[in-house]
C-alpha cells in the first residue's frame, strides 16, 4: 500500500516525494489508518522507525481536511531542543506546499523572538514542556483552538521530569483532543502518562524492526582490548567512506578522536559535555563532507539526524539489543554495521545475535599476543616437571670430531695507558701518522697530570684531617630579666 491509497492530500504527497518517501513504513501506515478514524494512539517503536514522520503525516493530513481559521490547531511536545528542531524540520519539509505555518519554542534562548513568531500566526506549535508553560502564563499562547495534541519521546520526557507539565497541559482542556503519544521504551511511567492524557488509546507496537536489520551487512571484528584503536584505523582505511563511530562514554569518544587526529584522519567528537552550537557545527561539517568520521555517544546523537550513512562502527558493544538496533539502523539499505568486540563483550554480542536472528560475519583481527598469564604459569610448571626428570643422552658420533672450546685471552684495559701504534696508523702516510701520534701523546700527558693533581688533593685532605683539633661547642647562659620595667631601670642607671 502506498501513500495515495491511504487518501493523503496531493499537496502533502508533493512534499513527501521531495523528501524521498515513496512507500509508507508499517508504523506510518497503522498511524494514518487509525488517525483517520479519530482514535487516540499510543505507539511503542525503536529509534529511526519513522515515528516523527508518522505524527507529522497524521496531523498535517487532518489539518488539510478540516480547514478552520484559528491560531494554533496542533501542539507537539518534545523533551529537549535537539528533538524539537528535528520535529520542526520534518514538519516544515512535509507541509511545504500545504500552506500551514509551523512555530518553534524551546529552552535556552530568549523568549521575545519565539513570542513574536507565535503572535504573527501559526497552525502548528512544536515546543518543550517547560517553555510552553512559561509562554502560556505570560498570555502569549491561545490554546482554545487546539484539536490535536502529540507527545514525542515520552520516555525521555518522563526521565527528565517533565511528565507533570504534560499532565497540566491535559488539565487545560486538551484531554478531549485527539492525542498521539510515541515512545522508544514502554515504561511504567509512560503507561501512567498515557492513562492520564489519553482516553482509550489504540496501541501500536513496533519495537523491533527485524526486516530492517536483515537489509544491513553485520560484521564483527574479534580483537584484543589493546588492539581496538589499530583495528578501528584499519576499518576506516579499508572502507574509505564517511561514517559514524559510536562509543559508550564521552571519555572513550574523546580518546578515539585524539587517536584518529594523531593518525591524520579528519574526525570530530560529539559528546554531551560540548555546547549545542559546537555539536551542530561538527554535524554540519560532517554533512558537508569536510569531516570523514564523526565520533559520538548515543545521548549526544539521539535526536540529531545524520542522513545518507553507509558505514556505522560500534567501538563498544552495547549491552542491550535495542541500543544496537538504534545504532545499526541509521545506515542505508545495504550499508555496513561493523562492531569491534573484545573477549569481555562477547556475551553481549551473542545475546544481540540470538535476539535479532541474523548471522554476523566474524573476522579475527589484531596482533598476535603472548599467551595469557595462566597459560604461562602452566608452561612454567610443565618445564619444572621436565627438568626434574632424567634427560636422555644423545648418542655420540664417532666419525665426527668434537669441537674444542677456543680459549681467548682476556684483554686488560688501563685508564691512563693507550697503545699508539694502532693498525689504522700503519695504513696512513708517515706525516698523518706522526700528527695523530702527537695528539694521542698530548692527551695522555693531560690525563697523567690530572691523575697527579687528584692524588695531591687527596693527600692534603688527609693531612688536614689529622692536624685539625677537636672543636667543642660552648653554650653561654643568657641572663634574663624579670620584666620590661626592670630592664629600663637598669639602662637608666
Amino acid at each position: 500500500m502506498n501513500f495515495e491509497q491511504l487518501g493523503i492530500d496531493n499537496s502533502l504527497l508533493r512534499g513527501l516525494k521531495e523528501t524521498g518517501c515513496e512507500n509508507p513504513v508499517s508504523i506510518q501506515q497503522k498511524t494514518l489508518l487509525q488517525a483517520a478514524q479519530g482514535r487516540n494512539i499510543l505507539c511503542h517503536a525503536n529509534k529511526n522507525t519513522g515515528k516523527t514522520t508518522a505524527i507529522a503525516l497524521a496531523i498535517i493530513d487532518k489539518l488539510n481536511k478540516n480547514k478552520e481559521n484559528s491560531e494554533i490547531k496542533a501542539l507537539i511536545l518534545s523533551p529537549n531542543r535537539e528533538k524539537s528542531l528535528g520535529i520542526y524540520g520534518v514538519f516544515c519539509q512535509l507541509a511545504r506546499y500545504t500552506g500551514h505555518i509551523i512555530a518553534l519554542a524551546y529552552d535556552g534562548v530568549p523568549e521575545h523572538t519565539q513570542i513574536d513568531a507565535i503572535k504573527r500566526g501559526c497552525d502548528i506549535l512544536v515546543a518543550t514542556p517547560k517553555r510552553f508553560f512559561e509562554l502560556y502564563e505570560q498570555g502569549a499562547i491561545d490554546i482554545s483552538g487546539i484539536k490535536y495534541f502529540a507527545i514525542d519521546d515520552a520516555d525521555e520526557i518522563c526521565r527528565l521530569g517533565y511528565a507533570d507539565y504534560c499532565k497540566q497541559v491535559s488539565e487545560l482542556g486538551l484531554k478531549s483532543c485527539q492525542s498521539f503519544v510515541f515512545s522508544d521504551k514502554m515504561t511504567t511511567e509512560v503507561s501512567w502518562l498515557s492513562r492520564y492524557v489519553q482516553i482509550k488509546p489504540y496501541k501500536i507496537d513496533a519495537s523491533f524492526n527485524i526486516s530492517r536489520a536483515c537489509q544491513i551487512n553485520h560484521r564483527v571484528h574479534m580483537v584484543d582490548k589493546r588492539d581496538k584503536f589499530s583495528v578501528l584505523r584499519q576499518i576506516i582505511a579499508e572502507n574509505g567512506k564517511r561514517g559514524v563511530v559510536f562509543c559508550r562514554t564521552k571519555f572513550s569518544a574523546d580518546s578515539v578522536a585524539k587517536y584518529l587526529y594523531k593518525n591524520r584522519i579528519q574526525s570530530r567528537a560529539v559528546s554531551t559535555d560540548k555546547s549545542y552550537g559546537a555539536r551542530q557545527a561538527c554535524i554540519k561539517q560532517f554533512n558537508e563532507g569536510k569531516i570523514n568520521v564523526l565520533i559520538a555517544t548515543d545521548i549526544a546523537l539521539k535526536d540529531i539526524d545524520v542522513p545518507n550513512l553507509e558505514l556505522v562502527i560500534l567501538y563498544d558493544v552495547p549491552n542491550v539489543t535495542e541500543l544496537y538496533m538504534q545504532r545499526a539502523c541509521r545506515v542505508l539499505d545495504g550499508g555496513k554495521a561493523i562492531t569491534i568486540c573484545c573477549a569481555e563483550e562477547n556475551e553481549f554480542l551473542q545475546n544481540i545475535q540470538s535476539e535479532i536472528g541474523t548471522e554476523f560475519e566474524i573476522i579475527q583481527s589484531g596482533k598476535k599476543r603472548h599467551p595469557a598469564r595462566e597459560e604461562r604459569t602452566k608452561r612454567a610448571v610443565i618445564s619444572k616437571i621436565t627438568e626434574n626428570q632424567p634427560r636422555q643422552e644423545r648418542p655420540v658420533r664417532s666419525d665426527k670430531p668434537l669441537k674444542q672450546p677456543v680459549k681467548r685471552d682476556l684483554m686488560r684495559y688501563d685508564e691512563f695507558r693507550m697503545d699508539i701504534s694502532t693498525p689504522r696508523t700503519a695504513r696512513l702516510s708517515p706525516e698523518t701518522a706522526a700528527r695523530i701520534r702527537a695528539k694521542v701523546e698530548a692527551k695522555l700527558r693531560e690525563r697523567e697530570t690530572a691523575r697527579r693533581r687528584l692524588e695531591r688533593n687527596e693527600k692534603r685532605k688527609q693531612l688536614t684531617d689529622i692536624k685539625k683539633p677537636l672543636r667543642t661547642k660552648v653554650y653561654k647562659a643568657k641572663s634574663r630579666t624579670r620584666g620590661r620595667g626592670n630592664k629600663k631601670a637598669i639602662n637608666k642607671d
